[in-house]
C-alpha cells in the first residue's frame, strides 16, 4: 500500500513538471502563445527563462494551426526573462498589459516603446535590463511599478507620462543590504510630461541614480519616499511642489549625500523635515548647501536633519518648531549665527544638536524676554518632570526684537499695500535711514491676505 502511494506521488510529480514544461498552447513565427479568452491571447514561453532571441515582432492579431485568429492582449509574467540573446522587441498597439519581471535581465535590449494601449505593467518588468538606452512609456499608464527599472544601468534619460500618479518603491534604483546598489547611474534626466498627474514617489525610487542633473518635481505630488533621491551625486538643483497643501513633508534621507546641491526652497506647506533629509553621510562627505530657509509651518526637524552642511552660516528656527532632532545641525561648522523664534524653547533632543564649536563660537538670537529660558539647564514637561534644556550650551545668547523676521522678498504673494506704525500706534509715512527704529508693518497682499510683523527700520 506505502508503494503505491509513493508511485501516486511520483506519477503527480511528473504530471506538473510536465505542465510546467508547457507553458503555452500553441506557437507561431517562434513566439509562444496561451489562450485567455475566445478571442484572445497572451504572449508566454517555452516552459523556461531565456526563450527568444534575435528581433522579436509580436503582431496584434495570431492565427493557430486550427485557422483560429485571436488579437495579442497581453505578455505574460516572465515570458522575455533572461533572453540575453534578444536584441529588440516590437510591441504592438492592442497589448494593454507587461506581467512582472517579463523582460527582467534582457540584457541585449537598447530601446523599447511601449505603445498607448499598455495600461498596466508589472513590478521588475525590465530589472537588470543593462544594455537598455531608451524606453519610451505609455501615455496610458498609470502606476510605475516597484523596481521597474532597477539596475537598468545605461538608461540616460526618462519622461514620465502625464498619465502616471506614482512611481514604486525603487522603480530606477536597485539597492539591497548586502550592496551599494546597482542603480540608473548614467541617467541624467528625469521629466515629467505637462499636465502631470503624479501624486507619489516611491523610497528609493531614484536612489544613486549618480548622473542625475536636476529634478522639477510636478506640483501634483502630495508625498515623497524615503530615500527617493539618496546619494544622487550630480544632483545641482532640486524644485519641490510649491503650490500643493498636501505636500507637507521631506522625507527621511530624501537629499542625503546630494553633495552638488548649494541651494534648496523648502515650500511654505512642510510641516516635517525627516531625518537626514538634507545630511551628509559622514565629515568627509559633506553637503553643500549655502543656505536654507525653513518654512514657518514646519513644526519638526529630524535627527541628522541638516547634519555635514559645512558652508551654511545662518539658521532661522520657525516658531512653530517644538522638537529638534539629535545631531541635526551637527557638523555645520561655519555656522555663526542661530535664531530661535519661540519664547518657547524647541526642544532638543540630545546635547550634540549643534556640534560643540557651534555652541562655543556662534550666537544664539532669541525673542525679548525669552533669553533666561533658554539659558535654562532644565524645563518641565507637559506631564511634569524635568528634562534638560540643552539651549543653555550655547555660550553667547542674545536678545533681539528682530529675530525671526522673514525675508518678504522671497514670499511667493505680491504686495498690494503696505503702512508702517511707530509703537505708540501712529503711521509713518515713509522710514528712512536717518529715523532707525522699530515699526509695525501691516501688508496686505494679491491673494486677500494681511501680514502684521514687527521690523527694524
Amino acid at each position: 500500500m506505502r508503494k503505491n502511494y509513493f508511485k501516486l506521488i511520483a506519477l503527480a510529480l511528473c504530471v506538473a513538471t510536465s505542465l510546467s514544461a508547457s507553458a503555452y498552447d500553441f506557437t507561431v513565427d517562434d513566439i509562444y502563445y496561451t489562450t485567455t479568452g475566445t478571442s484572445t491571447v497572451s504572449v508566454s514561453n517555452n516552459g523556461s527563462t531565456n526563450s527568444y532571441s534575435g528581433d522579436v515582432v509580436i503582431p496584434s492579431t495570431v492565427t493557430d494551426d486550427d485557422g483560429n485568429t485571436y488579437f495579442v492582449t497581453a505578455i505574460d509574467d516572465k515570458a522575455f526573462q533572461s533572453s540575453k540573446s534578444l536584441t529588440s522587441i516590437t510591441i504592438p498597439t492592442g497589448i494593454t498589459s507587461l506581467g512582472e519581471w517579463c523582460f527582467a535581465s534582457c540584457t541585449g535590449l537598447t530601446s523599447v516603446v511601449l505603445p498607448n494601449s499598455v495600461t498596466t505593467v508589472g513590478i521588475r518588468c525590465f530589472q537588470s535590463c543593462t544594455g537598455l538606452t531608451s524606453l519610451t512609456l505609455s501615455e496610458s499608464l498609470t502606476e510605475i511599478p516597484n523596481y521597474f527599472c532597477g539596475a537598468c544601468t545605461a538608461l540616460k534619460a526618462i519622461e514620465i507620462p502625464a498619465s502616471v500618479t506614482s512611481i514604486g518603491n525603487y522603480a530606477f534604483s536597485y539597492i539591497s543590504s548586502s550592496s551599494t546598489g546597482n542603480s540608473c547611474k548614467v541617467m541624467e534626466t528625469v521629466t515629467f510630461a505637462e499636465g502631470s498627474q503624479l501624486e507619489s514617489i516611491g523610497d528609493y525610487a531614484f536612489a544613486r541614480a549618480n548622473s542625475l542633473k536636476s529634478v522639477d518635481l510636478p506640483n501634483s505630488v502630495t508625498t515623497i519616499g524615503r530615500y527617493a533621491f539618496y546619494c544622487c551625486y550630480a544632483l545641482e538643483s532640486i524644485e519641490f511642489p510649491e503650490d500643493n497643501s498636501e505636500f507637507t513633508e521631506i522625507p527621511q534621507y530624501c537629499c542625503s549625500a546630494c553633495t552638488l546641491l548649494t541651494a534648496v526652497t523648502i515650500p511654505e506647506t512642510v510641516t516635517t523635515i525627516g531625518a537626514s533629509a538634507f545630511a551628509g553621510t559622514s565629515a568627509t562627505y559633506n553637503m553643500n548647501l549655502e543656505s536654507v530657509t525653513i518654512p514657518s509651518k514646519v513644526t519638526s526637524i529630524g535627527t541628522r536633519a541638516f547634519q555635514y552642511n559645512t558652508k551654511i552660516t545662518s539658521i532661522i528656527i520657525p516658531k512653530r518648531v517644538t522638537s529638534i532632532g539629535s545631531q541635526a545641525f551637527q557638523g555645520c561648522t561655519a555656522l555663526t549665527e542661530v535664531s530661535s523664534v519661540s519664547a518657547t524653547p524647541p526642544i532638543l533632543g540630545a546635547s550634540d544638536v549643534f556640534s560643540d564649536e557651534t555652541y562655543e563660537s556662534a550666537t544664539l538670537y532669541v525673542p525679548v524676554g525669552a533669553s533666561s529660558d533658554y539659558q535654562a539647564t532644565t524645563y518641565e514637561t507637559d506631564e511634569g518632570e524635568t528634562s534638560s534644556n540643552y539651549w543653555y550650551l550655547f555660550t553667547t545668547i542674545e536678545e533681539d526684537a528682530n529675530v525671526g523676521i522673514s525675508n518678504l522678498a522671497s514670499d511667493s504673494r505680491t504686495v498690494v499695500d503696505e503702512r508702517f506704525y511707530n509703537l505708540a500706534g501712529q503711521e509713518v509715512v515713509s522710514p528712512t535711514d536717518s529715523n532707525k527704529a522699530i515699526y509695525i508693518v501691516v501688508r496686505s497682499y494679491d491673494d486677500g491676505t494681511t501680514a502684521v510683523t514687527k521690523e527694524a527700520r
